[in-house]
């Protein structure tokens, strides 16, 4: 997940398929298996720990599975 963290050294990462929310992980997202479901286009943003912070959403990654 590659946000400008200016300053922020602790965020909790969201992360977004299709636009939507899909889940809650690390600043890198690694899936366990792969299946063509998963294929789409994926983004991210940060949220401080224990503070209010948000950064803006990154740019979209899209993922191909065949």
């Amino acid at each position: 997940c590659d946000i400008d963290g200016e300053g922020v050294t602790s965020w909790q990462y969201s992360w977004y398929k299709d636009g939507s929310f899909y889940t809650y992980s690390e600043r890198e997202h690694t899936f366990g298996s792969i299946y063509e479901s998963d294929a789409g286009k994926y983004s991210c943003y940060g949220v401080e720990r224990g503070g209010s912070r948000r950064s803006q959403h990154s740019d979209e990654v899209t993922l191909i599975v065949s």
